[in-house]
């Protein structure tokens, strides 16, 4: 994940914050055990994206920050 799309020292966008409930939601819907998120906007990037790992890290392992070479 490009830190300039979700940077994770920022609060989530609002396309951001649509992703995280997305993924939230289709992990319940698997049977995954979520946590609720009351207020996805008082999230970091940093923050959503370990609520999607812990979600859906299995079905997408290699959603990590993208670092220089």
């Amino acid at each position: 994940m490009d830190q300039a799309l979700i940077p994770p020292d920022q609060p989530l966008s609002p396309l951001a914050q649509a992703l995280v409930a997305g993924c939230l939601a289709m992990a319940r819907q698997l049977g995954q055990t979520v946590p609720t998120i009351t207020d996805p906007a008082a999230l970091t990037g940093a923050e959503g994206l370990e609520v999607i790992h812990d979600a859906l890290g299995h079905l997408w392992p290699g959603i990590t920050y993208a670092t220089t070479a």
